[in-house]
């Protein structure tokens, strides 16, 4: 692991700026972990997701009774992230030790500071709110009553002018470089609030001031799944394509079989795969945290080479 002289701040935090391909090795690392306890991460992510929906689910219906309830309730369903997460951190903690994760792990972040935790995902939905809010404002106008004309009015030289107005790529630009700042700010402060105590701006800070100073490594990391993602289309073109002719071969009718199937097909990928992707992106997390804050200690056991950047 190659790395630069580290970065301290006033409030004695050091953070290491990582080597670029370091983005690359968060996901080799993590991934090494769940295929060493690949039962347990499945159902700790599995856990994550069902919990999720369904809480998701139920906020969702509140708001046909009050839409007051049902936004209040979707506030607490994101502030709970940074809790799960810390559950996340804690069985690969336990297993970076010689322990198992356990799907018990999961609700670690509840019995840690959980009021500081919920502060960071509430903050985290203000700060994306108020994102949302400067563009919208820079659009100008009712951007929804526009975008309901042009589908009404069908008038495809009308809807070409307005995706390709300067205007609007500016205002997208600007929330997503905001959206990308308010994500930095959050990737590492459950670990911060956990590790170091931080509180909900010290360690949204140190978050942000983290990822900022490890962009390189971020800009691979966030490469992976991107191209992950064009790898599992492939796949999944590839396995449509058998299954057509399969069908064809049957004489079951290859529109038809696929109409049928293709749900079946679809949902089989997503719970199957899903889980695990939760708990390997989580796992990166832990393991870019013990990279950047923690690069001389022992928390994290791996072979460490050092040379400089």
């Amino acid at each position: 692991m190659s790395m630069s002289e580290p970065h301290t701040q006033a409030n004695t935090q050091t953070i290491t700026c990582c080597a670029t391909e370091r983005g690359w090795l968060w996901w080799v690392e993590a991934f090494r972990m769940v295929r060493e306890a690949p039962v347990p991460w499945y159902g700790i992510g599995l856990g994550y997701l069902v919990i999720m929906a369904a809480l998701f689910l139920l906020f969702t219906a509140m708001t046909a009774a009050s839409a007051w309830i049902g936004i209040l309730g979707l506030l607490l369903l994101y502030a709970l992230i940074p809790c799960f997460v810390v559950g996340f951190v804690a069985a690969g903690w336990t297993q970076a030790r010689g322990g198992t994760p356990k799907f018990s792990h999961l609700f670690s972040g509840f019995k840690a500071d959980v009021k500081t935790l919920m502060g960071v995902g509430v903050a985290m939905v203000i700060l994306a709110g108020i994102a949302v809010f400067i563009f919208l404002a820079m659009l100008g106008g009712d951007f929804a009553a526009e975008l309901k004309s042009l589908s009404e009015k069908n008038d495809p030289v009308a809807t070409l002018a307005f995706f390709t107005s300067s205007h609007l790529w500016l205002a997208l630009f600007v929330l997503a470089v905001l959206g990308t700042l308010v994500w930095f700010a959050v990737w590492l402060a459950p670990m911060l609030v956990v590790f170091q105590h931080a509180g909900v701006v010290g360690a949204m800070r140190s978050s942000l001031s983290a990822s900022l100073i490890n962009w390189r490594a971020l800009s691979v990391w966030l490469l992976v799944p991107l191209v992950g993602c064009f790898a599992i289309g492939m796949v999944l073109g590839v396995v449509m394509v058998a299954l057509a002719s399969v069908l064809l071969a049957l004489g079951l009718g290859g529109e038809g079989g696929m109409l049928v199937l293709l749900p079946f097909l679809i949902w089989g990928m997503e719970l199957l795969i899903t889980p695990f992707l939760i708990s390997l992106g989580a796992l990166t997390a832990f393991v870019a945290y013990c990279d950047i804050f923690h690069a001389k200690d022992a928390v994290f056991p791996r072979a460490v080479k050092e040379s400089a950047l």
